[in-house]
């Protein structure tokens, strides 16, 4: 009888320290988008599980964080990157990576528990830096420069705007273009924990008419001399006004462009090849192509 009611003491004392002690999940760790383009916005604390707590409960947000700089040491804390330390769902106002935050819960009885999570910031980072293109209608162009944006964390969902004349445009690099005017095609972007951004535009195709092309060539419009080592002068009818001369890449990327009344230019800087001639006239335009030796 003893042996029985020892066993239903200890169990009485152990169920009764169980239940006492509360059990704390902070939830999974936070991935920061600067665009608050996820489905959960900017916070942390969506996802806190809290188990055998008498309520009602307090919560504290704890974070330090130090970096050094040259000879300065900047000390951070749980109120540098949250709107409210004692809330159960604060908003991150100031995005870092790799911040652990340890949350408190300290109930009516006393009883406290403490889980972690970790922030991530992967943002994303635009150049500004952009490409022009001349072609000629029906022509097409494979456009194949590194993205202007960069960041986030892989893999990437890519889609080029707007899609007028690209034969995919999901990818990051490397496609097809074919546009009938002129466009320019910039990128939207979206990373594998739903941050998404937008850059300027990348690539401005300038689509020149085939159709006056040939009615330009039967007026001894000629490039002298070709192949060229350092000027080139073009001789042209006097009764043709002359608006634009550009050099292209036989890719379609522009190289140099000249204004009015330029008829005589310096390729020496040009590595050695073949290069395309746009002549842009009042009355039409015509394409040469040029060898520079």
């Amino acid at each position: 009888m003893k042996n029985r009611n020892y066993f239903l003491i200890c169990f009485l004392f152990f169920a009764l320290y169980a239940k006492s002690q509360c059990i704390l999940d902070a939830g999974s760790d936070v991935y920061f988008c600067s665009d608050n383009s996820t489905s959960s916005g900017n916070f942390i604390g969506n996802n806190v599980q809290l188990f055998n707590a008498v309520h009602p409960v307090s919560f504290s947000w704890n974070a330090f964080k130090v970096i050094t700089i040259g000879s300065h040491t900047i000390r951070y804390h749980a109120s540098d990157f949250l709107d409210d330390t004692t809330s159960l769902n604060p908003e991150i106002i100031f995005p870092m990576d790799n911040i652990v935050f340890n949350l408190t819960v300290v109930d009516s009885s006393g009883n406290s528990c403490t889980d972690s999570l970790v922030m991530h910031h992967f943002p994303f980072y635009i150049h500004l830096g952009n490409l022009e293109y001349t072609i000629l209608k029906g022509d097409s162009i494979f456009l194949n420069f590194s993205p202007n944006l960069n960041g986030g964390v892989a893999p990437f969902k890519y889609l080029w705007r707007p899609n007028h004349g690209l034969r995919d445009s999901t990818t990051g690099s490397g496609f097809w273009a074919k546009p009938e005017k002129n466009i320019k095609y910039y990128l939207n972007i979206e990373d594998s924990k739903g941050c998404k951004q937008s850059a300027p535009w990348l690539y401005s195709i300038i689509v020149n008419s085939i159709g006056i092309d040939e009615e330009l060539k039967e007026k001894n419009i000629s490039i002298s001399p070709n192949p060229s080592s350092g000027l080139v002068k073009i001789d042209m009818p006097l009764n043709l006004e002359l608006k634009s001369i550009s050099i292209l890449t036989m890719q379609g990327q522009v190289v140099y462009s000249f204004g009015e009344e330029i008829l005589e230019f310096d390729i020496s800087e040009l590595p050695t090849g073949f290069y395309l001639l746009n002549i842009e006239c009042k009355e039409g335009f015509v394409r040469k192509k040029i060898k520079k030796m």
